[in-house]
């Protein structure tokens, strides 16, 4: 899988290259930006303190919540092996610790007994 380093809010992200979006390993669709931008003020003006991304991929939505909106305990899960890889990598290459899970979404909410705020 070859990748490109791309920028998006005050995050950097490799992301995979591919034709089309969904041909790749793993998912990254740049149209859903400014719903990312929106998630992130949301969670900045009302304080979030905990974040979940059940369908990670890239990680990109759980990295901008830890960053930009300083949520402090953020969960980045995916079942794809793939993801969970780029998710950890892309964590490191931002310097950021978030908790990374390989769960489907059903078993995330079985063994996590906590609730979240985003």
């Amino acid at each position: 899988m070859k990748f490109k380093t791309i920028s998006e809010g005050a995050v950097k992200l490799k992301i995979p290259i591919a034709k089309r979006i969904y041909d790749a390993d793993v998912f990254y669709n740049p149209v859903m930006v400014l719903n990312r931008d929106i998630s992130i003020l949301i969670a900045k003006v009302f304080g979030f303190e905990s974040a979940v991304d059940l369908l990670s991929a890239t990680g990109i939505r759980a990295l901008r919540l830890k960053k930009e909106a300083g949520v402090k305990e953020v969960f980045a899960n995916d079942a794809n092996p793939y993801a969970v890889k780029l998710i950890k990598a892309n964590a490191k290459l931002n310097r950021l610790k978030v908790n990374i899970t390989k769960l489907k979404a059903n078993e995330f909410f079985c063994k996590t007994s906590q609730g979240f705020d985003y």
